[in-house]
């Protein structure tokens, strides 16, 4: 046999057992597998052992390597959980998210732990359409609503129905979505049953954020507008499309760093962060008066 080489090829790592063994002691590598060898020295199969299990090692370690050097985009990374939290580190409330295979959000379920209510809302996807589905602790429908999609696949216009206790079924609230030629929100109006406003919303859209944000809710004589600041190259990791809202259109391209609400009297508020090691937002902080969010307040997210 002092002619034949075995080859072996894991993780495409190639290796000639002539580089450990003398010509002698070489068997041969058939096309499909290894024939199956006695060797009578216990030295020779030793060294087979040994080089076998150094192989697999590297290999693995390869792998490994290889795993570890995955790119993760954050501003496209699905999020798992959501959870809020007061100053005093009680739990405001828990979300939790579920997608489908095309990055869809399917089941979106909020849990408020101090009344042990929870809120889950399911998905269903049409070529037109969306419909959502709203459950009191999964069990009693409470709403539905159709988003009605245009041909960039985002939400026009949305119809509310509401279920009473006895299953009868009541018209609510009807939604127009208006959007820029990029893709952004920049108009909802919720409207009553007799067609008169009841809540609108416009944002201004700068650089890839939204500048301004104007609530009024006339009935009430509610008119607030908010600004915000953001940290200049930073990813946001938390918008729709972490979310697999993206029928609702885009979200800040950065981190809001700061906000000032013009209401009754004027109001700050400061965002800080913590990141994972791929550079998403693990912990976001709240301080001072926003219209963005609970404050202050704590909120930590986790990712798939």
């Amino acid at each position: 046999m002092a002619g034949d080489i075995l080859l072996l090829q894991i993780q495409n790592i190639r290796i000639s057992v002539n580089d450990f063994l003398s010509p002698d002691e070489a068997t041969i590598l058939y096309a499909g597998g290894f024939r199956r060898q006695t060797f009578a020295s216990p030295l020779i199969r030793n060294r087979l052992i040994i080089l076998l299990f150094f192989i697999v090692l590297v290999g693995f370690a390869c792998k490994k390597k290889s795993d570890d050097n995955i790119a993760v985009d954050p501003s496209s990374s699905l999020i798992k959980t959501i959870i809020q939290k007061n100053p005093a580190g009680d739990v405001i409330n828990r979300i939790e998210y579920q997608y489908d295979n095309n990055n869809r959000i399917t089941i979106q379920k909020l849990v408020y732990p101090s009344d042990s209510a929870s809120f889950t809302y399911k998905y269903e996807y049409f070529p037109s359409v969306v419909i959502e589905r709203i459950f009191l602790n999964d069990t009693a429908l409470k709403n539905k609503n159709v988003y009605y999609l245009n041909i960039e696949g985002l939400a026009t216009e949305v119809s509310w129905v509401s279920y009473l206790p006895d299953h009868d079924s009541v018209t609510g609230i009807n939604s127009i979505y208006d959007y820029n030629s990029e893709g952004w929100m920049i108009k909802s109006t919720d409207f009553l049953s007799d067609s008169s406003i009841y809540k609108a919303l416009t944002w201004q859209i700068a650089d890839g954020n939204v500048s301004s944000f104007v609530y009024n809710i006339p009935g009430a004589g509610i008119n607030s507008t908010e600004t915000y600041s953001y940290f200049p190259g930073s990813i946001n990791s938390v918008g729709n499309k972490n979310k697999g809202l993206t029928f609702l259109g885009k979200s800040n391209t950065n981190l809001v760093s700061s906000s000032m609400l013009n209401s009754a009297s004027v109001v700050t508020a400061n965002f800080s962060y913590m990141f994972d090691s791929y550079n998403r937002v693990s912990i976001m902080t709240v301080s001072g008066g926003t219209l963005l969010t609970i404050s202050p307040s704590s909120i930590s997210y986790t990712y798939y």
